[in-house]
This record gives structure tokens, C-alpha cells and sequence, in this order.
């Protein structure tokens, strides 16, 4: 009776690297609702442009906006005082982004 070893590095990989891109939307998913729910409300145009991309090469997840007037509206001006809505949605709810991450990850590596 002999002990057969299986190398499982490639499948181990996968399934890492898919868990990182589900964990990279969720955590857009999860910032981009919060920025939304946080944003000043004037015409609704700086609400509805908030959104996420994810960069699966470079596993990094990019919430914002393209509206040129938002980083006046997050930092304020000389004439209007700062409204954060992006900065505040990331950073008041870390805790809350690491335990999905780590669910994910765990979860997809079961």
C-alpha cells in the first residue's frame, strides 16, 4: 500500500484568486451604497455617478465618481464648507469591509 501525494497548488490558486475578486465587488458594492446613501442631494447628478470598477490584474477595486465637481463638494471650497461622503463611507465602516473580505476569502477557500 503506497501514499499517493496530489498536488492541488493550481486549484488552490483559483479558487484564492476568484475569492479575491468577489471580495473586491462586495467591498466596492459596499462603499458605493454607503457613499450614495451619504452624498449631499441637490439634482440627484453627484448621487447617480458614484459607482465601482474592479481591476482583476491589479486586484484593486476604484470607487467614485467622474462628476467634476465632487472632490469640491467631499473637501469643500473657499465659499462652502466640506460635504465628505466618499472618505467617510470607506473609512467608518473598515471593520465592516474586513470581516467580509475575510468571509469571503474563507468561505471560497473551504
Amino acid at each position: 500500500m503506497g501514499i499517493k501525494f496530489e498536488n492541488n497548488f493550481k486549484k488552490a490558486k483559483t479558487a484564492l484568486e476568484t475569492a479575491q475578486i468577489k471580495a473586491l465587488e462586495s467591498v466596492g458594492v459596499v462603499v458605493d451604497g454607503e457613499a450614495v446613501t451619504r452624498c449631499p442631494f441637490d439634482t440627484g447628478n453627484l448621487r447617480s455617478s458614484i459607482n465601482h470598477e474592479v481591476d482583476e490584474g491589479a486586484k484593486t477595486v476604484t470607487i467614485g465618481t467622474s462628476t467634476e465637481y465632487a472632490p469640491y463638494v467631499e473637501f469643500g471650497t473657499y465659499k462652502q464648507g466640506e460635504q465628505p461622503f466618499l472618505t467617510p463611507a470607506f473609512e467608518e465602516n473598515v471593520g465592516k469591509l474586513k470581516d467580509l473580505v475575510k468571509s469571503i476569502i474563507s468561505g471560497d477557500m473551504k
